[in-house]
């Protein structure tokens, strides 16, 4: 499911705003990942926030519907070799300005 870009997903003590949606080709397929950030704001305890990029897979059928509540729905398929995550990781880390580690594969 494709998440509004730009707007606030809200919990008890935190936020995150999926703000970039890419389509990455990669050798003869293309990768989807989303891009956002996050941060705790009414916890008792602390405050922070930091970037975060979402690797959901390979496309397979692109926004191929659209749910009940509007958004649309693609297919991918989950990325599990080991190689190619740890290439993909770099590369996305290195075209976005983040940091590796926060680059995560669904």
């Amino acid at each position: 499911i494709h998440p509004l870009l730009d707007e606030e997903v809200n919990f008890v003590s935190a936020f995150y705003v999926p703000v970039k949606e890419v389509r990455l080709p990669y050798g003869d397929r293309e990768v989807l990942y989303l891009m956002g950030y996050g941060e705790v704001d009414n916890s008792c305890c602390t405050e922070g926030g930091c970037g975060y990029v979402q690797v959901p897979g390979y496309i397979i059928d692109w926004k191929f519907k659209t749910d009940k509540n509007g958004s649309a729905r693609t297919r991918v398929e989950p990325i599990t070799d080991r190689d190619t995550i740890k290439d993909l990781r770099r590369s996305i880390a290195d075209e976005e300005g983040v940091l590796q580690s926060v680059v995560n594969f669904e």
